[in-house]
């Protein structure tokens, strides 16, 4: 079961590689290969650094996500859990179909320019996962809500990844509404107003049980 688990994971990973191979011969010498937050291109270059885009997206988020328990000082990030599995296999999946949209921008048969809101309804999708998960992680150092309150004190973790949780899976349902309504400056300064906020909410909240513990 495990090595299905891992073999999906990695077909996952491997599918907008196949799609840039598959298109490879459509593509034009120059292509967009960088897009400003409007989703406008800024930037062109040779075909072949679309390469990267796979590279940096799904399997970098592979290659950290496998490592990531082998280097946790406190060894509380499970790999072997369904949880974490499914966290993986959501998150590279994420990372693959933004890679796939990128990718298939630079066609030469489309404007190159990339679909903002689509871009910003995997972002949402993104928070969705990650606040559906953080709840349910233990104290470790590189995921979850992580303030020097909640690494230091186990029940201050536990209070503020719950609540910072339910805040970005929040966040999330409203990023992917907003991306189906909104485009341009106002589903840009909505998203990053939300998640700031989320993230301050988090940290305060840590904050506040300390002070209330002290």
């Amino acid at each position: 079961m495990v090595k299905f688990k891992e073999i999906s994971i990695l077909a996952v990973v491997a599918i907008p590689f196949i799609l840039l191979a598959w298109i490879w011969p459509s593509l034009p010498e120059i292509v967009p290969i960088h897009w400003n937050i409007s989703g406008e291109i800024d930037g062109y270059g040779s075909k072949s650094n679309l390469i990267i885009v796979p590279i940096l997206l799904p399997l970098l988020t592979y290659l950290i996500m496998t490592l990531l328990p082998t280097i946790d000082p406190k060894k509380k990030v499970q790999t072997n859990s369904t949880k974490y599995q499914n966290l993986r296999l959501l998150l590279i999946g994420a990372m693959s179909i933004l890679s796939c949209v990128i990718i298939y921008a630079a066609l030469s048969n489309t404007d190159g320019q990339l679909k903002q809101p689509t871009v910003f309804f995997i972002l949402g999708l993104t928070l969705i996962i990650l606040g559906n998960y953080i709840p349910t992680v233990k104290q470790n150092y590189f995921i979850g809500i992580r303030t020097p309150w909640s690494l230091k004190n186990e029940d201050n973790w536990t209070k503020t990844n719950q609540l910072g949780g339910k805040l970005f899976f929040a966040t999330g349902i409203l990023v992917v509404i907003f991306s189906l309504l909104l485009e341009g400056s106002k589903l840009i300064t909505l998203t990053t107003v939300l998640v700031i906020a989320s993230a301050i909410a988090s940290i305060f909240y840590s904050y506040k049980i300390r002070k209330q513990t002290s």
